[in-house]
């Protein structure tokens, strides 16, 4: 008998997305829930409702628990990983995804690829518990990490994304075979993988009648080959199923073409969700919506199940550790523990590789570790990046030995020279036994200078760049006199980055570390006006990293709500101009020390619904009292040695011709010291001996000139 698990929500709550207390009492049971997983070895249930969020229930939990509310909106599909109980994952339309590492206290936001469906699908593996898929108009997405990154997989040509709902399901006899669909005719087709979702294939169409939209797709508790396909056209056959991985599908709704009734006793409704019993595959339930129909007979014959769940329509049912678990639109959540389930656990399969990705991209960098979960014959790891239709690099290596418990590290860096921001493929395979197992991930990748600068200005005007840019570009939009740093205008939706990274880093004086820049922000406002909280919607950010891209701490983040002017412009639907320009400064003391290295960058983020004209930058300014100008040629070499030093050090150089040369010292701050040296000198290899015992310990820099050219070299005394 089952028994409600969750329906109603006792205390006050805060809705995501209205701003406002809405009290819901205990009563009249309407929670809709429209996706459920259950945390194994443990009566806790996460869930999503439609137009009122996503929900996770305490321990032992029942119809009169109260629920802890999660970030997202509307709510749909969820997944709990079955390996750690802390890991979570729950949605809100449009792909809007988040991830909680700690059971639910806390969430973060997720970035899948792509346009995302309005009904979300997330399909987790329970034996491959960090293998997880949804789907986006770039295709399904899958992800070998538990949501932190996503591959887009292409789909063949008769799998069309319909940006309502297309399905994805994961076998549960197998995390190799993957299925997903939009409808079944004859233009569309299911699509199956049987290689763990890196790549699919088109199934036979059914032909003996109108199909229209697959609502649902159940799998086999043992058999990979075996799956369902359920739809919802009156009229019509309501679950095919398939023995042979699509190649070709049964009716088992007893309607077999388009007729009004059925011949073995499945009614004539809509149909979402099914589920074959482990311990007798014969027995299958299917919910509909109008309530639990179930066969005895391996789908020979149906029967309304009159097991004390009330007729209510079942979104998706899911069998986790002795219960099975129903998302119920109207009544809530249901469970139901069979006698015949316990102890039950998917069957054991042979688990892939994982690629973890530990570099940060700078300079072509891709650096990670190999894991091995199982014990394969061999492993190869290939890395591959391309830039338009241009191969930038391929390198492949194989990992020797076979422990299932081995991590091996790797670490290529690509040769970049381009002021694009480029995506770098890194897949794994292993073999054994003649089958193979293979995972993806994928990482930024792009060129950054070494050496940093004490000054710096760009207006864009003489077609400089240095910024690599993933979405930005350098050019002169409407309503703008000049060239700028722009985002897309404007920007699309769905959960998008666009960076643009200084490629020069910056030393930090002591005083006035000032970067400035003139902007014009125009993205969607937010619920709510405290940065980094899920209402805070559309936003651009200011960041900088002291280690290489390791980690990047936020400067600032807003969106146009900062300025009255850019929120009237974009309430109005304006588009940026140069009437909206505001300088913005922000001083580097405030977070770092003097004498750290800085990159920084800048970044827009967008979530899956508004969207807006976008970020203008222009006129880029650091200056802390030196003025930069032309580098010197690296021919000439300049260099102290010792340095550090204490009472002396020697400056070296080479000329290639009779030149002016110029070197005076500088503090921290930008004071002049004093002058080093000031002489007319012919070509050939020089040395200079610089007297430095007056000088107080600390970081100095001296500015080396040659006809006007110029390099900066850090001096350090003890």
């Amino acid at each position: 008998t089952f028994v409600q698990t969750g329906d109603t929500f006792k205390e006050e709550q805060s809705f995501y997305g209205e701003g406002q207390i809405f009290p819901t009492q205990s009563g009249y049971n309407t929670s809709q829930f429209y996706g459920v997983d259950k945390m194994n070895g443990g009566d806790r249930y996460i869930g999503g409702t439609q137009d009122n969020g996503s929900w996770v229930s305490p321990m032992d939990a029942d119809a009169s628990s109260t629920w802890t509310i999660a970030p997202s909106g509307d709510g749909f599909e969820a997944a709990w990983h079955y390996g750690n109980p802390n890991l979570i994952l729950e949605s809100s339309q449009f792909n809007d995804v988040y991830r909680s590492d700690d059971g639910g206290e806390t969430w973060n936001s997720v970035n899948i690829p792509g346009q995302g469906p309005f009904v979300t699908r997330i399909a987790a593996s329970k034996q491959d518990p960090d293998l997880v898929f949804a789907v986006s108009s770039l295709g399904v997405q899958k992800s070998t990490d538990f949501g932190l990154s996503w591959t887009s997989i292409e789909m063949p040509e008769e799998w069309i994304f319909n940006g309502g709902d297309n399905t994805v399901e994961v076998s549960v006899a197998s995390p190799k075979v993957v299925w997903s669909a939009g409808s079944l005719n004859e233009t569309e087709r299911i699509a199956v993988s049987s290689d763990g979702g890196d790549s699919f294939s088109s199934t036979s169409g059914y032909d003996q009648a109108l199909m229209g939209k697959v609502t649902g797709i159940g799998t086999h508790p043992i058999d990979k080959n075996t799956a369902y396909a359920l739809f919802s056209i009156a009229d019509g056959p309501k679950v095919l199923k398939t023995t042979d991985l699509g190649q070709t599908w049964t009716d088992l709704s007893g309607f077999v073409t388009n007729q009004p009734e059925s011949s073995n006793g499945f009614p004539d409704v809509a149909t979402y969700s099914l589920v074959v019993m482990p311990f007798d595959t014969n027995q299958i339930w299917v919910g509909t919506e109008i309530g639990l129909f179930e066969s005895l007979d391996g789908g020979a014959t149906w029967n309304y199940a009159d097991n004390g769940l009330p007729p209510t329509a079942i979104w998706e049912m899911k069998i986790v550790n002795d219960e099975v678990v129903l998302a119920t639109h109207g009544r809530g959540v249901w469970s139901v523990s069979l006698p015949e389930l316990a102890g039950y656990e998917p069957p054991a399969v042979l688990l892939g590789p994982q690629v973890n990705i530990t570099g940060n991209g700078f300079n072509g960098l891709v650096k990670g570790d190999a894991n091995l979960r199982s014990a394969y014959d061999s492993t190869i790891v290939i890395v591959s990046a391309q830039l338009d239709d241009e191969t930038l690099a391929f390198e492949s290596f194989s990992i020797a030995g076979n422990d299932s418990a081995m991590i091996s590290p790797f670490e290529l860096a690509f040769d970049l020279e381009t002021d694009t921001i480029v995506e770098a493929i890194v897949e794994i395979t292993s073999y054994l036994d003649g089958e193979s197992l293979s995972s993806q991930s994928t990482t930024l990748i792009y060129d950054v200078d070494e050496e940093a600068v004490l000054s710096y200005t760009n207006d864009f005007n003489e077609g400089q760049s240095d910024f690599a840019r993933l979405g930005f570009n350098i050019f002169t939009a409407t309503g703008f006199d000049d060239p700028g740093l722009h985002s897309p205008h404007p920007y699309p939706g769905f959960n998008q980055e666009f960076i643009a990274v200084f490629q020069k880093p910056i030393e930090v004086s002591a005083e006035n570390a000032v970067f400035t820049f003139d902007e014009v922000v125009l993205v969607e406002i937010g619920d709510t006006d405290e940065f980094g909280s899920p209402n805070f919607y559309d936003f651009v950010t200011v960041e900088g990293t002291t280690d290489n891209g390791q980690t990047w701490t936020t400067l600032d983040g807003y969106d146009s709500s900062r300025s009255p002017e850019w929120t009237a412009a974009y309430n109005s639907g304006e588009s940026g101009s140069s009437d909206l320009i505001q300088n913005h400064a922000i001083n580097l003391n405030e977070f770092y020390a003097a004498g750290d290295v800085v990159y920084l960058r800048f970044r827009l983020v967008s979530d899956p619904f508004a969207e807006g004209w976008g970020w203008m930058i222009d006129n880029i300014a650091y200056n802390a009292g030196i003025v930069a100008v032309e580098e010197l040629p690296a021919t000439v070499a300049p260099q102290n040695h010792p340095n550090p030093f204490s009472e002396s050090t020697v400056l070296q150089y080479t000329l290639s011709q009779k030149s002016e040369v110029n070197a005076a010292l500088y503090s921290m701050d930008g004071k002049r010291i004093r002058t080093i040296l000031q002489a007319t000198q012919g070509a050939g290899l020089h040395t200079y001996h610089v007297n430095t015992a007056s000088l107080e310990s600390g970081i100095y820099f001296c500015r080396f000139n040659v006809d006007g050219k110029e390099k900066t070299l850090k001096w350090i005394k003890q």
